[in-house]
């Protein structure tokens, strides 16, 4: 079996199970049917805690649904819990993040299944304090410890499986992520214990204060994330710069940059073009992407001299309610193409798909440019280099030359020392009378080159 189809099976899995165990927990204990008014407010907080995600990697990221989790499971009970989660990660996944329900599906029976299993070994150890009724004390910190650690450990291995089975996560992302990861689950493990202490202790106006802080406090924490994550992007990206000055042949510098780039950005298909004397012709195109990629279509084509005409990014969420490109292949959902520029002057495009559909955010879209102006650099460096080379390369056929001419005439001058060596041993004594002496006659030396 191979490596993808296994993860199609394992997401498959993950989602009838999920429904299975959803249905399972709501059939088995129907308390959920008189909280409704709790049932609205954890799904309405669970779309908010989904919908405002962090990015990670082009493959992972992060959100506080577990605070939803956690909070409701030891307020409300599991049932309802899990009813509201499973209808806020439907809601967000499609409706906010605009992802297929496929997605949201497997997404919905990956978040129940976490909270259910870990809600067991919750149960668990409370049985073995046995804390039928458990109620807030020291006595509950283990169990609450063992909660949270098991809800962490469970979610995070069903979320990271197919990535790792996949080998899609580097050494330097895999410990980003987990420094992240666990940064953003200590957060919601203090609001989780501040907000339960305050349900349980005081009064419905300090809940509301308390809450107003937690959040206030969360989206602070949540802005500083992004930026720490933003700040490790563009280090990545300003490591590009020494890819562009490096004295390399610029298909080497396609690849390199090709290579950073991947690390941030996920697609289907990557060209670069280059407008040479008003034609755009590809010079590279990356060996990573879908299996049997055609020639773009004619509508793309004319997409690409819209872009090199206007200088402007042409960005398409959805090329199937697209009509500037209408005859896009089906494995082509999301679009962009990015101009090269170096100043005002347009020197080919950069072009991504991808076959998810809004595949590529704001920040995806920046990116992306970013990765455009380093090519286009790349590029006008090596034209500017192309004279110096030549030239130097034109001084090193004519010194390879030169030297070779001083090489003949080096063994011709050996040549005429051999053949006078010959002709002194041979006749010594008898030399100046036959040629005459070289010192009184003239015409001696003369007579010696014909002999020789």
């Amino acid at each position: 079996m191979s490596i993808t189809k296994f993860v199609t099976l394992y997401s498959q899995a993950l989602a009838w199970a999920g429904s299975v165990v959803l249905i399972g927990v709501i059939a088995a204990d129907p308390r959920w049917l008189g909280q409704m008014p709790e049932l609205v407010v954890l799904f309405l907080c669970g779309v908010w805690m989904r919908g405002m995600t962090i990015p990670l990697s082009k493959y992972s990221y992060l959100t506080q649904t577990a605070l939803v989790g956690l909070l409701g499971s030891l307020l409300v009970g599991v049932p309802a819990t899990a009813l509201a989660i499973a209808a806020s990660v439907v809601v967000a996944d499609s409706v906010w993040q605009r992802k297929p329900l496929r997605v949201a599906w497997i997404n919905l029976g990956r978040e129940v299944i976490a909270l259910v299993a870990a809600y067991g070994v919750y149960a668990t150890v409370l049985h073995w304090l046995d804390m039928s009724i458990p109620e807030l004390s020291i006595d509950l910190l283990p169990a609450f410890a063992g909660y949270v650690l098991a809800y962490f450990i469970f979610s995070r291995l069903l979320f990271y499986f197919s990535l790792i089975i996949r080998a899609k996560l580097e050494p330097g992302e895999r410990m980003m992520i987990i420094r992240y990861e666990v940064i953003g689950y200590a957060a919601t493990v203090l609001a989780t214990t501040i907000l339960v202490a305050a349900v349980v202790s005081w009064s419905i106006y300090a809940w509301v204060i308390v809450s107003l802080v937690v959040t206030f406090l969360g989206l602070l924490l949540k802005q500083m994330v992004e930026e720490a994550i933003s700040a490790e992007e563009l280090n990545k990206i300003h490591a590009m710069e020494a890819v562009i000055t490096a004295n390399i042949s610029l298909e080497d510098s396609f690849r390199r940059i090709e290579r950073l780039a991947h690390r941030l950005v996920d697609w289907g298909d990557f060209r670069i073009y280059r407008l040479h004397d008003g034609v755009m012709s590809l010079v590279h195109r990356s060996a990573q992407g879908r299996e049997n990629r055609g020639e773009p279509s004619e509508d793309t084509r004319s997409l690409r001299q819209q872009v090199v005409a206007t200088g402007e990014t042409a960005v398409i969420d959805d090329v199937t309610r697209d009509k500037r490109v209408a005859d896009a292949p089906l494995e082509v959902q999301s679009l962009v193409i990015v101009p090269l520029k170096f100043g005002d002057a347009v020197i080919g495009t950069l072009e991504i798909e991808h076959h998810k559909k809004n595949s590529y955010r704001r920040q995806d879209v920046l990116t992306i440019t970013t990765f455009a102006n380093q090519l286009a650099t790349a590029v006008h460096i090596t034209d500017l280099r192309r004279p110096l080379v030549e030239t130097v390369e034109r001084m090193t056929r004519q010194l390879a030359s030169i030297a070779q001419t001083a090489e003949t005439l080096k063994q011709a001058a050996a040549a005429v020392a051999t053949s006078t060596g010959v002709i002194r041993e041979g006749g010594p004594a008898d030399f100046s009378l036959v040629h005459g002496d070289p010192l009184t006659d003239p015409t001696a030396i003369w007579r010696v080159w014909r002999v020789a």
